[in-house]
Parts: C-alpha cells; structure tokens; sequence
C-alpha cells in the first residue's frame, strides 16, 4: 500500500466533464435549429401577414412536412367564362386574362408568381377558356369535353393562391408550380393533385426543400436550406429526416451519420468548430452508448456515454501518454480505475465522485 500522487498539474487538467467552453448542449443545438429554422409545416403557420384573413397556430416545433397542397379533385358542373371580344384578337384576350387573374392573387402571391415565371404553362395552352369553379375558384386554360381543367393552365384559389402546369381531368398531374398566400412557392411535379416525386418548396422567410416527395411529405433523398446558411443534405422518411444525412450548421459545426424521427440517433460523428469530435452512437440528439471524444489539444476518451455523459467503463488519454483506465458516472472517475503514468507506473484503487480513495502502486 502506497499514496497515489493523483493530483492533476494545471497544465494537465482532469477533463472529467464536457469542455466548458461548449455553450449548450447538442440536443439543445437541434432544438434551437428546430425553432428557428425551416419548419416545412406550412399548413399549420401563421404567414404573419397584413392581408392574412385568419389567425393559425404558430409554427410546430418539429420538422413537420405536411405539405399544404390539397389534393385537387376534378370540377364538374363549371360555368364556362369566355373572355372573346369581337374588337380583341387572341393575344389581346389572353393579356386582359392574364392581368385580371394576377389581380385576383394576393400581393405577395403575384411577386412571387411572377419571380418563379408564371404564366409560362399557360402559354403553351391552346385555345384557353376562362372558366369560374363552383366553389369561387378560377380556371384559365385548357378544359376537356366536359369542361374540365385539362392540359396546360392555371388555377386561381379564392382565397389568392394559385397553382399553375398540366392537368389531368380536373387534377394536376406531372410539372407545375403553386404560390400561397403568404408567399411559399413550389416547382416540381405533382401526382393527381398530391405533390410527388421531384420538387423545390421555398418558405416566404426563404427556407428551402429541394428533394423527393411522397403523400404531400419529404420522403426520399433531399436538401434542407435554412437563412442563417446552416444545410442538411440526407434521407427523409415522412417529412422527417431519417436515414443517413450530414448537417452543417451555420458556425461550423457538422453532423454526419444517422438520423431518426429528426433527431441525431444511430451511428454518427459530430465535429466542433474549434476541432473537438465525437464518433459513436447518439440517442435522441445525446452521445449515448459507445463513443470516442477528441479534443483538439490530443486528450481522447473511449467509452461509454449515457444521456451525453461519460458513465460505465472508459479509457481516458492525456497527450503526454497518461491514462486512466476504469468506471465513471457522470462525467466523473466513479468506482475501480487505474491510473498509468508515462513511464508506466500504475496507481489502482476506487474512486467516489472524481476522488481517489485508496490506492495501490505498482511499477513496471
């Protein structure tokens, strides 16, 4: 029996918590990502608008993807409006047309309907018919024998909004484009009234989606695009991110590997702007499982984690070549450990709360 010279020089700190200088955790980095930036549950946000006419819930928290587009049936029964005028030729018509459904839209609709090249699907229609719908919507374009929205043409909603491309016996089918009230935009195919397969949906605040869709929701490979730069590039499972994805975060930092339900679980590495890493296994945006911690100065930790912390066996390295094998809980030397100096000499005893309590020395 022996006493254990323990005691960490200053140069030589005892890590046995997280760096300080990390300001928050990575489970509440996502949170902060989550609240601030590009929520693609745009059925259920307020635009915060002055010309909005009603009040919605404020935006969720997750990732939600329920597309706002309602799957659009096919019109019977529509009165038929021609905009013929004995005095007017074709391209006349179609001009009075234009600008009188580009008033029906709200005002931040018709800019951006504009910007994203509106009225290029109309332009290739033959022959178009204005027609006014049962419910107060508007149709300029083609129609089939029955009257119906059919091939190139555009609808204007009552309430401002407007959905532009190829149609398909009263649905929209294959490319197109629609504009909301509040400004969201999107260009991509659509499937029988339901947005599917390739497309890019841009929020009036300037968040982008460009990816796959499936059932009104990202599903497959995409990209998310937040104001602050801060990107996502990965699989999408049901508007959620799910699969294998990197995240680059506006200061730097960077997430490669699995997510679940949008958050970081699975296998993955983390990176630090100032070059600390983490590579192992998350669990609910928390290193928790097996993982190894580097920081930039070259002190490393292998082991175990539980809810971001270091618990159960572990191997901690300085640098200089010390280490101290054994157990911790909370981020602390906790239970039987070893300590190995450089040249080898080992002091092995229990530990309570970061503290050795006893020890035996031995030498190589």
């Amino acid at each position: 029996m022996g006493s254990c010279n323990c005691i960490e020089k200053r140069d030589e700190p005892n890590t046995a918590t997280l760096d300080r200088s990390l300001k928050y955790s990575v489970k509440a980095k996502v949170q902060q990502a989550k609240e601030e930036a590009a929520v693609f549950d745009f059925d259920s946000s307020e635009p915060d608008l002055d010309f909005a006419t009603e009040k919605r819930p404020q935006l969720n928290s997750e990732f939600e993807a329920d597309f706002p587009l309602q799957k659009t049936e096919g019109h019977q029964g529509m009165e038929v409006r021609r905009t013929d005028k004995s005095s007017q030729g074709r391209s006349g018509d179609q001009q009075d047309s234009k600008e009188f459904l580009l008033g029906k839209l709200t005002p931040v609709a018709q800019e951006v309907f504009t910007a994203i090249g509106g009225f290029k699907y109309v332009k290739r229609a033959k022959s178009p018919t204005l027609v006014s719908l049962p419910l107060g919507d508007l149709y300029y374009g083609e129609t089939s024998s029955d009257k119906n929205p059919h091939g190139f043409g555009l609808l204007v909603k009552l309430e401002g909004s407007v959905i532009e491309g190829l149609w398909q016996h009263g649905s929209i089918h294959g490319e197109g484009l629609q504009v909301y009230t509040n400004g969201d935009s999107y260009v991509g195919n659509f499937d029988h009234g339901e947005v599917s397969g390739h497309g890019k949906f841009v929020n009036y605040r300037g968040a982008v989606y460009d990816g796959h869709w499936r059932n009104l929701k990202q599903n497959g490979e995409g990209v998310e695009t937040w104001t602050d730069g801060a990107v996502y590039t990965g699989h999408f499972v049901d508007g959620k991110k799910e699969g294998f994805g990197v995240f680059n975060w506006a200061d730097e930092a960077k997430y490669e590997g699995e997510f679940l339900n949008n958050n970081l679980e699975g296998k993955g590495k983390y990176t630090w702007k100032d070059g600390r890493t983490y590579e192992g296994d998350w669990k609910n945006n928390k290193m928790h499982g097996q993982g190894k911690f580097t920081w930039s100065d070259g002190k490393s930790y292998t082991g175990a984690y539980q809810d971001d912390a270091k618990s159960g066996f572990g191997v901690f390295r300085w640098p200089n070549g010390k280490r101290y094998e054994g157990q911790w809980l909370g981020n602390k030397m906790h239970g039987r450990g070893v300590i190995v100096q450089q040249n080898g000499e080992r002091s092995e005893g229990d530990w309570l709360d970061g503290r050795l309590l006893a020890s035996t020395q031995s030498s190589i």
